[in-house]
């Protein structure tokens, strides 16, 4: 933890000002400028850390920067500071906060850490550093050194090689999970998104699907776009039917298939109008 010295009452007024700390300092943090650090600091100072919006916006800054711990202690008095409660939001993205910096002091301590911890530490670097899966990827390369016979090892490198520009190695960790272990449901529906359209995808996402028994909600997502793109608009509109029962509630893309669904029904409508009136 910091000091941040005795409290000093400040409008917020203040502190969104043109020139404040505050506003210099999401402006820098926007650019990735690593000097907002210290705007942000300078405006908890000025404001007493008596405002909720810093600390929430200062913790984000500080997880990008892949310090959890210290991310943790901010979003922690952005809670406290919250007038009447704090939103379950805060509260859940403080929970990953402390497992991330717990994972970290894990990882780091030990010269062979679980391939668990360092799955999850990947996942939660790439959801929250400020590079993504660039900042993941040692994690996921420390996975395949230490568990070369592991189809998870291998498909968390698929997964965190995605930002990296080098789609043949990606596409190669993704079948070397196939490999090490066909039921994994998973590799095959990274393969679909690898590929994205055309028979390779709808092929990888049909089989994903087979495996997992129907449970994996992803490949029925990419599954129903793979249709559409390919003019087998029935089915696709049906199989995104399918996502959107599957899928939990709180999954953005949800609002998109909707209105993707929608378009596509229409030009389903369409095609049946204009068969019916050839002659």
């Amino acid at each position: 933890m910091w000091d941040l010295g005795s409290p000093l009452a400040a409008p917020v007024q203040q502190l969104r000002g043109e020139r404040g700390h505050y506003r210099r300092a999401i402006d820098l943090d926007n650019a990735g400028d690593q000097s907002a650090e210290r705007e942000y600091r300078l405006a908890i100072q000025t404001n007493c850390g008596r405002v909720p919006e810093i600390w929430e916006k200062f913790s984000f800054f500080l997880a990008r920067t892949l310090r959890f711990a210290e991310a943790a202690d901010a979003m922690e008095k952005c809670i406290r500071e919250t007038a009447g409660g704090s939103l379950t939001w805060d509260k859940e993205t403080l929970r990953k906060f402390r497992k991330a910096a717990e994972l970290q002091q894990s990882v780091g301590s030990t010269g062979s850490p679980k391939l668990e911890d360092l799955t999850q530490l990947a996942y939660l670097v790439s959801g929250y550093g400020r590079n993504k899966t660039a900042d993941a990827l040692p994690y996921a390369q420390m996975a395949t050194h230490l568990y070369p016979n592991s189809s998870t090892a291998y498909l968390l490198l698929g997964q965190m090689l995605r930002g990296s520009g080098d789609r043949e190695q990606q596409l190669q960790a993704f079948e070397k999970a196939i490999d090490l272990d066909p039921t994994n449901d998973e590799a095959y529906a990274e393969i679909g998104f690898y590929y994205l359209y055309g028979a390779e995808a709808i092929r990888a996402f049909r089989k994903s699907l087979e495996i997992s028994g129907g449970s994996n909600v992803q490949a029925w997502l990419g599954l129903g776009r793979a249709l559409l793109h390919a003019n087998q608009l029935e089915e696709g509109i049906d199989t995104l039917r399918t996502f959107l029962k599957l899928a939990s509630a709180d999954d953005h893309s949800r609002t998109n298939v909707r209105t993707q669904m929608r378009s596509y029904a229409r030009l389903l409508e369409q095609q049946k109008k204009s068969k019916q009136s050839v002659p």
